[in-house]
């Protein structure tokens, strides 16, 4: 806390901070905010319409096929552990590969994956290996800004303990839509698309799509 409450005025620069615990901690501080936004490269009070989410939806093309469709695995933390899921893993890694392999015909400098740290091993194949898996909350790292097919293979949540602790210390509650869609944008935007490219997008994720496209709707 002395950290903040010793300057009169702290400048943080990040993406859709009220999907973030350090939101979160501020107000349990009562530690005041104040949000912004740039726009044409000047400093204005914040409003998420000025930040054209058209023009990155452009550059995402997300899969839509069957074994998106088909697939019901929540990919939880929770669901990964489960035992009863395995063989679902199984076809989650196939479909996974069989996108990276026939569908973008990706070669393996161009892949940037992601699962929890826990589970590569149940994920990894040829083209999706330990070298270009990539943390699902990746930040401030330009070294993946040439892979242009990417597969997020996780349903994000804050972890339940950091979640009851907001609650039951400060009353306070993160909203784990805003933090899911927040996570996932920061994890992308590691990508090619930093630099204006296209990229492709296996995210296998029901909830996952929902939210991207809210976000993409200005919904979120």
């Amino acid at each position: 806390l002395d950290k903040f409450i010793n300057f009169s005025e702290i400048t943080i620069l990040t993406y859709l901070f009220e999907g973030q615990e350090m939101s979160c901690y501020f107000k349990m501080y009562n530690l005041p905010y104040t949000l912004y936004s740039m726009k044409d490269h000047q400093i204005v009070p914040y409003d998420k319409h000025t930040e054209n989410r058209e023009e990155l939806k452009k550059l995402i093309n997300v899969f839509d096929g069957k074994a998106n469709k088909n697939f019901k695995g929540t990919l939880s933390a929770t669901y990964y552990s489960n035992k009863k899921n395995v063989d679902e893993i199984k076809q989650l890694k196939k479909n996974a590969e069989s996108y990276m392999k026939n569908t973008t015909k990706a070669s393996v400098s161009s892949i940037m994956w992601s699962c929890y740290g826990s589970d590569i091993n149940k994920l990894k194949d040829k083209r999706c290996t330990v070298n270009n898996h990539v943390p699902f909350n990746s930040r401030a790292t330009n070294d993946y800004r040439d892979r242009s097919n990417l597969a997020y293979m996780i349903n994000v949540y804050l972890d339940p303990n950091i979640v009851q602790y907001f609650s039951c210390v400060g009353g306070v509650t993160l909203d784990q839509d805003l933090y899911a869609v927040s996570t996932l944008i920061q994890w992308i935007c590691r990508s090619a698309v930093r630099d204006g490219k296209p990229v492709n997008l296996y995210l296998p994720s029901q909830r996952m799509r929902d939210l991207l496209n809210k976000f993409f709707n200005y919904e979120i």
